[in-house]
């Protein structure tokens, strides 16, 4: 269970001030369409052939429009229909919509510091149908995964992979240190359950200067078996400190921040995704990620 640290995160619940930020949230998604129309200009001016473009400042509405408000593509194309009707302008169909979202992903923003980053998965469902119908006429079609990693005192998104359901968690845990490194974080510890209790993940911490708070598993062996002595340090610590000295050592209660940002990102921004194809189904979630963290960012979520 969390500790006291996890405790101060505790959300307050200031009903005025939530009212006020869900009428925000939509208030930053409706269109602006003067600005549109000027960008649009911009973006087509002296094309010959192949017709209208997308500007970036109408793809960020359209995803709002999408993510955020949970609007099909279809329903985008007619709200913006409605919208841009009105000042004789051309709506783009739910195809160019689409295309555009597959291929531009929402803003990755983390701006360089020193963090305590914690590493998990949650899966999000693939169909709406619930989990009775599943289990009633036994269909499986899998999950989208989302491996993430977050900054556990601003609960900030920092990385995030997207996968199927078949690759396991600790497969894409060098690419999710990779990604953080990348942006100019300078990771103190990393936290995470058993499921990335493997030689592979101590050796590439340690590697790069971080401290393991990994879970280690029950009568695991200080063992090296042709890696680096990494994880055989570590079970000896966990070993002569105990479990629960080892726990609040690393403070490995501030793990459980991970299960919050999952919790807060698919009560926000939904836990299915409405697309069919794989690659748009992966967009899809990896912009729930990062459009919560920009959300939150903006104190327009819990």
């Amino acid at each position: 269970m969390p500790g006291n640290a996890v405790l101060d995160h505790r959300l307050q619940n200031h009903w005025h001030a939530n009212d006020e930020r869900y009428v925000r949230r939509a208030e930053q998604a409706a269109v602006d369409v003067g600005d549109w129309h000027r960008s649009l200009r911009r973006a087509n001016s002296k094309r010959r052939g192949r017709p209208y473009v997308l500007p970036p400042a109408m793809l960020a509405s359209v995803r709002r429009l999408i993510v955020e408000l949970r609007l099909s593509y279809r329903a985008a194309e007619g709200h913006l229909r409605r919208m841009l009707g009105a000042l004789d302008m051309k709506a783009p169909d739910h195809t160019t919509i689409w295309k555009r979202l597959a291929v531009e992903a929402a803003a990755r923003q983390a701006p360089p510091r020193a963090a305590i980053v914690a590493v998990d998965a949650t899966g999000f469902s693939t169909t709406l149908r619930g989990e009775w119908m599943r289990d009633r006429w036994h269909k499986h079609r899998g999950f989208v995964k989302a491996h993430v990693a977050v900054d556990v005192e601003t609960l900030e998104v920092l990385a995030v992979v997207v996968t199927d359901d078949r690759v396991s968690d600790n497969a894409v845990f060098a690419r999710l240190i990779e990604q953080v490194l990348a942006r100019g974080i300078v990771v103190r510890r990393v936290l995470a359950d058993g499921a990335y209790d493997t030689r592979e993940a101590f050796d590439i911490l340690d590697a790069h200067g971080i401290e393991a708070g990994i879970k280690i598993k029950r009568g695991a062996m200080a063992k090296s078996k042709g890696s680096s002595f990494a994880r055989p340090r570590a079970v000896r610590e966990r070993d002569a400190l105990g479990q629960a000295a080892w726990e609040e050592r690393y403070a490995y209660s501030l793990r459980w921040m991970i299960e919050y940002v999952f919790s807060a990102v698919k009560r926000t921004l939904g836990g299915e995704v409405r697309s069919r194809r794989r690659d748009l189904m992966f967009s899809e979630v990896e912009n729930k990620f990062w459009m919560w963290s920009e959300m939150r960012r903006t104190d327009l979520c819990n």
